[in-house]
């Protein structure tokens, strides 16, 4: 097996008690104790050249070493040692016996056979070469069966932190306030011409580090924002004070679980929240409580039709979370790996329609681009294929923007 599927081996089977990358690198280091430090001594001479040595070329001190670390002999020993000292590292050890047995019966005796019990004996198996296809192509795809698993059945991995007790899905990120997406969500707003007044009061919910309420105050009476995070509430609060925003107040508290003021805001807002609650009819249904009678409501959703998976999934073998057409595929799937809910225009047209708000308008929100990193490319894209602050074509959009009202 080559060295990278060992290491994948090792942490999928032995990295899932809080110590991972001890499990990769002994599921890695039998060999970069011997090809590993023949390679870093071949580019420091300037020897390096692609592909496995040559067998005449190889010293004596590799095959040594390679003999002694793929050894059950050694790999045990150490692991009884550490395991008298601390057992969850032990566990993760485990990974580099692993490594032995599976080197075993794919090794041939030509080159570098896996001798399982040196130095007592010498006794090796000539097997057939990991690189052969039809060993090749079950090493990958066992290797990928069993990252799915973990990703799917193991919750062990799941950090208190990401996912709280009360929650399935991730935390999301609060949109910064110089982000185009709170933009173009206000001046959707703005376009709805009841929705501004000075003279009614608005709910925040989810309101993040306030970026909405920030460029929203001065157009209402009063301001409630809410969260469950203690963190941005407190950088709310001490933003309010700073910027002497007299007529908002913010404190924590579960929409989830339970209403904020029975029947007393006029208008509500919800950007990107309701993919992460743990029950979406209860939290939809104690936003239409705490409403006044012909309230409106704005909420925004990821959309499941844009090419990136917004928030992020745990997708086996793939650190970069925006994995392009994630969302694309049937819920079903999507949900057993994914950090938030996405939606259709249906979806969230049906759910907000079932708690008794009456819909007003429907509009895919165009892609902002605020996560493009390089400059000019960002104002590209902003001024030519995502221009405009809704689409009609759903794969440029990120969010879906709902306004309702109470009936």
């Amino acid at each position: 097996m080559d060295t990278l599927s060992h290491a994948l081996w090792g942490k999928g089977l032995f990295g899932y008690r809080g110590n991972g990358k001890i499990a990769i690198f002994f599921g890695a280091m039998p060999d970069l104790c011997s090809f590993g430090l023949l390679l870093i001594i071949r580019i420091i001479k300037n020897e390096f050249y692609p592909g496995p040595p040559k067998i005449e070329d190889i010293p004596q001190w590799l095959i040594f070493n390679y003999d002694i670390t793929h050894s059950f002999v050694t790999a045990f020993i150490c692991i009884y040692i550490v395991s008298r000292i601390n057992k969850n590292i032990a566990f993760a050890m485990l990974a580099w016996p692993f490594h032995i047995l599976l080197d075993f019966p794919f090794h041939s005796k030509e080159y570098f056979p896996t001798k399982l019990l040196y130095p007592l004996t010498d006794f090796s198996f000539d097997g057939i070469p990991w690189s052969n296809p039809e060993i090749w192509f079950p090493n990958i795809s066992g290797i990928i069966i069993l990252f799915i698993y973990r990703a799917k059945f193991d919750t062990r991995k799941q950090s208190s932190e990401t996912l709280p007790s009360n929650m399935k899905f991730a935390l999301g990120k609060p949109a910064a306030v110089d982000n185009l997406i709170i933009k173009r969500r206000i001046d959707i707003l703005r376009s709805h011409h009841d929705f501004f007044d000075n003279t009614k009061s608005l709910l925040d919910i989810g309101c993040g580090n306030g970026g909405s309420l920030f460029k929203m105050h001065t157009h209402f009476k009063s301001c409630h924002g809410i969260d469950i995070v203690e963190e941005n509430i407190s950088a709310l609060q001490n933003s309010i004070i700073s910027k002497k925003m007299k007529n908002c107040k913010a404190n924590i508290h579960d929409i989830d679980k339970d209403i904020v003021n029975d029947s007393y805001y006029q208008r509500a807002i919800s950007f990107e929240v309701l993919e992460h609650v743990k029950d979406e009819k209860s939290t939809l249904k104690n936003i239409y409580n705490s409403l006044s009678s012909e309230g409106i409501f704005a909420i925004s959703v990821p959309n499941k039709w844009w090419i990136f998976e917004t928030h992020g999934a745990n997708l086996p073998l793939l650190a970069w979370n925006r994995v392009p057409f994630f969302s694309w595929l049937p819920k079903k799937i999507h949900s057993q790996f994914a950090k938030a809910r996405i939606y259709t225009k249906r979806d969230i047209c049906r759910l907000v329609q079932e708690q008794g708000f009456n819909i007003l308008s429907v509009d895919y929100i165009t892609a902002p681009m605020d996560v493009v990193k390089w400059k000019w490319l960002k104002f590209l894209l902003r001024k030519t294929i995502f221009r405009g602050n809704t689409t009609k074509c759903p794969i440029l959009s990120t969010s879906i923007m709902v306004i309702c009202s109470k009936i």
